[in-house]
């Protein structure tokens, strides 16, 4: 996605086997007012290769970007920083983000044994927030 979500273009193929935590602490963030929080100009579009070869060269590429969101909805609702950082704790984490205007977080993983066994950790931690952990395919196709 490139602008503010409207642009839409191919994706990579994403690595088979990548574990996926998407974890929310299930309080209202409204995208408007993350878009008025935020202030200066957004980053320059990231070149993105056509594949990544694994999870661990996804989540190293992925490093080298930023959410220009994050600041803004963290300020507007401090848990996101909380959920974050959670999700980046877990045992095989490999790179935790907001995910788009928040507040929802993710966290990449190896595996998706890694993946579900990180959604578990935290729903026992935080048994408040939405966690789920499991793969992106299914019979070899994306499974969202």
């Amino acid at each position: 996605m490139r602008g503010i979500g409207e642009v839409l273009g191919a994706a990579p193929a994403l690595p088979p086997g990548l574990g996926l935590v998407i974890a929310n602490p299930r309080l209202p963030l409204a995208t408007p007012a993350v878009f008025a929080a935020r202030g200066g100009a957004f980053g320059a579009p990231a070149a993105m290769p056509d594949r990544f070869a694994d999870a661990a060269t996804l989540a190293a590429w992925l490093g080298t970007t930023t959410n220009g969101l994050e600041a803004a909805a963290t300020a507007l609702c401090p848990p996101v920083a909380v959920v974050r950082a959670a999700c980046a704790s877990l045992p095989g984490a490999l790179l935790a983000r907001m995910s788009g205007s928040g507040p929802t977080c993710f966290a990449l993983f190896a595996t998706v044994a890694e993946a579900e066994a990180g959604a578990a950790r935290l729903a026992q931690a935080e048994p408040a927030w939405f966690a789920w952990g499991g793969g992106l395919y299914r019979n070899g196709s994306v499974s969202l």
